[in-house]
């Protein structure tokens, strides 16, 4: 029984992605993480202020929540602002 003959492995293109390719996927992920931090932010405010009217508040617990939505406010306006669109 015959074998198959290999083929030449010169016409594949190469799997690393061109320079433009690369920024674009890189302001692309960018954009996503501020997203997704600016909502997660959103959430955390607003289940901290629902505790407060509710009369459920932990102080201590309702400051750091605030503090971390202000954290990933923060983290998502660096991620806005370091690249740029492309």
């Amino acid at each position: 029984m015959d074998k198959p003959q290999r083929t030449s492995t010169n016409d594949m293109k190469p799997t690393t992605h061109p320079a433009d390719d690369r920024v674009k996927l890189y302001v692309s992920f960018n954009k996503r993480l501020s997203h997704v931090c600016r909502v997660v932010a959103l959430i955390v405010v607003v289940v901290a202020l629902a505790t407060l009217v509710l009369g459920q508040e932990n102080s201590k617990l309702v400051m750091m929540g605030l503090c971390v939505a202000v954290g990933l406010l923060a983290l998502a306006s660096l991620q806005d602002n370091h690249h740029g669109d492309v």
